[in-house]
């Protein structure tokens, strides 16, 4: 079926685009899009409307509109077909009440958002801090530097899926603008709006590993649980590390994939040169 057919319609939204932040209008996009997916009118192997098309149904620029497609692509849903159009590839049912693609960057708080679950903060503790060693490699920092240390437990629907540890170079940014973040909402966006950092490119490094007492009590899992470990570098778009992360994620609620393709892929489509990836300790 060809979507692009007057008889087809997606859930469009009814509210005035202009007046939502960015990341709401992205997330209740793709919500939307997978929820007429799920609801039959969008079959699995549908191309989708033109973008155009699209962007004008909800009342958004282009811009946002791809990365409302982009986190469906990340998640499986969509599929890309350069030079034909994007094309539904799944409903996109997950193993996990909240998952992702690990190679889409997105905010965890769009990431909850848009697997359809309302994202919170609890236990959000704000410090000044002397640089650990494994910040300063990975920030390209001097061992005497001050870093901004953000620790909080992301929820879903109440529930604790993610201990984040942030660090931030002091130098980068005043303390009393750093102190307008109340761990709530996206540090991504909060970095980007007021601060005037954008993240360009990350990398990450997985592995499992046993909480400790602490993490284990703000998860709400057994000490021998095993969790996922996500180590982060973040750069702005002169390749320069701004943000490092370490992430434990209870992997019981939320969960992450990989869309893997054929080396042909890679052969005709050079991967740009990144950063030196992040050591796993």
């Amino acid at each position: 079926m060809d979507v692009g057919q007057p008889d087809v319609q997606l859930d469009a939204f009814a509210f005035g685009g202009a007046h939502l932040p960015r990341e709401t209008l992205v997330t209740q996009i793709a919500k939307s899009m997978l929820e007429s997916i799920r609801g039959g009118k969008l079959a699995v192997g549908a191309r989708l409307p033109s973008e155009p098309k699209l962007a004008e149904m909800f009342q958004v620029s282009r811009n946002t509109l791809r990365e409302a497609i982009r986190l469906l692509i990340a998640q499986g849903v969509l599929e890309s077909r350069k030079g034909i159009g994007t094309f539904v590839q799944s409903v996109g049912f997950s193993t996990w009440p909240v998952e992702t693609g690990i190679e889409e960057l997105a905010s965890t708080t769009q990431i909850i958002t848009s697997a359809g679950h309302v994202p919170g903060c609890r236990s959000y503790e704000f410090d000044l801090v002397p640089c650990p060693p494994d910040v300063a490699h990975a920030l390209g920092l001097d061992k005497h530097a001050e870093v901004y240390r953000l620790a909080r437990v992301r929820l879903a629907d109440q529930n604790p899926v993610i201990v984040c540890v942030d660090y931030l170079a002091a130098s980068l940014i005043p303390l009393a603008l750093m102190q307008k973040f109340d761990g709530q909402g996206s540090l991504f966006a909060f970095l980007s709006t007021t601060c005037g950092l954008s993240i360009a490119v990350a990398r990450a490094a997985l592995k499992p590993v046993l909480p400790d007492a602490a993490i284990a009590r703000a998860l709400e899992v057994e000490p021998n649980e095993p969790l996922l470990l996500l180590k982060q570098t973040h750069f702005d778009g002169q390749n320069q590390p701004f943000l490092y992360s370490e992430n434990y994620v209870n992997s019981s609620l939320f969960g992450y994939h990989v869309r893997r393709m054929p080396s042909s892929f890679f052969t005709s489509h050079p991967a740009h040169q990144l950063a030196p990836p992040d050591e796993v300790r």
